[in-house]
């Protein structure tokens, strides 16, 4: 039985790099440098294809809702808020991720994503 691999994007650093176009509420990886895409959207098209690569999901939860608490016994999860805020819950802890930063689920974990926000951004 073989599994497709699932990519673990990393991005992070302060930012202040390639400054001035470049800061800490604006990191590189984020930004349209090199084209129409930045780094991190190209870095996503790359490993998007579904023979080679688990598909990154998207999912979007509406203004003021919040995914059922969930728990995976086989694959840890890692998410990257796009756009708004999150509020998320992973064991007994409760977290605020905010836009361009990331959460790291580890297996096993029970856990739940809900937009404390007013928009539901698409």
């Amino acid at each position: 039985m073989s599994q497709a691999i699932i990519p673990l994007i990393m991005c992070g650093g302060a930012g202040t790099r390639l400054w001035p176009a470049s800061r800490e509420g604006r990191p590189k990886q984020f930004l349209r440098l090199f084209g129409p895409h930045s780094t991190f959207q190209a870095t996503l098209q790359r490993v998007s294809d579904p023979a080679s690569f688990g598909r990154p999901k998207r999912i979007v939860v509406k203004a003021g809702g919040r995914r059922s608490l969930q728990k995976h016994h086989h694959r840890a999860e890692h998410w990257v808020v796009v756009r708004g805020t999150a509020r998320v819950t992973i064991a007994d802890q409760v977290r605020t991720v905010h836009e361009n930063e990331s959460i790291y689920i580890p297996i096993g974990t029970v856990h739940r994503l809900e937009n404390p926000g007013k928009m539901t951004w698409n």
